[in-house]
């Protein structure tokens, strides 16, 4: 199980998709993955998504309008 807290945090936007590609490949191989990030470009690559709503203090699993109109 990888647990990363801001993996992609200052990297220009070319590396950040390398290092969530990357972290889709270990994935995929049957590793688990679980990123902390506030970066939104990417998350066409994830299997799941939550979202932390600090107004309502709740945690709650969502697909926002659009996240999977690109592929992998």
């Amino acid at each position: 199980m990888l647990f990363l807290d801001e993996p992609t945090s200052g990297l220009d936007p070319g590396l950040d998709r390398r290092m969530m590609r990357l972290l889709r490949q270990l994935a995929d191989r049957g590793h688990t993955v679980l990123v902390v990030t506030h970066a939104t470009a990417n998350v066409n690559l994830c299997d799941q998504l939550v979202f932390w709503v600090v107004e309502a203090g709740c945690v709650t699993p969502a697909v926002p309008v659009g996240v999977y109109r690109t592929t992998r």
